[in-house]
């Protein structure tokens, strides 16, 4: 029997996430794609260790670019995303 992997997210090449697509939603199984919760990636986006997201509205949007940049750097193993 083949131990179970952890889900992965395919990203696409561009275009924009919400917060909840980032990091796992309070009270949520659903895998995230950094290991922070919203608090800590809300403070590294203020500490700008974190990409600013792009204001539409009342939303705040981040760029795919700027998330797959930040999985990155701070260790793309930590986080589950499937790297092309």
């Amino acid at each position: 029997m083949k131990p179970k992997s952890r889900p992965t997210r395919q990203l696409p090449e561009i275009g924009f996430l919400r917060l909840d697509q980032i990091v796992r939603p309070p009270n949520s199984t659903e895998a995230a794609l950094l290991p922070v919760c919203r608090a800590t990636f809300l403070k590294m986006v203020k500490k700008g260790q974190a990409p600013a997201p792009v204001k539409y509205g009342s939303s705040s949007l981040w760029r795919v670019e700027d998330i797959k940049n930040l999985i990155g750097e701070i260790g793309g193993d930590n986080c589950r995303v499937a790297h092309d």
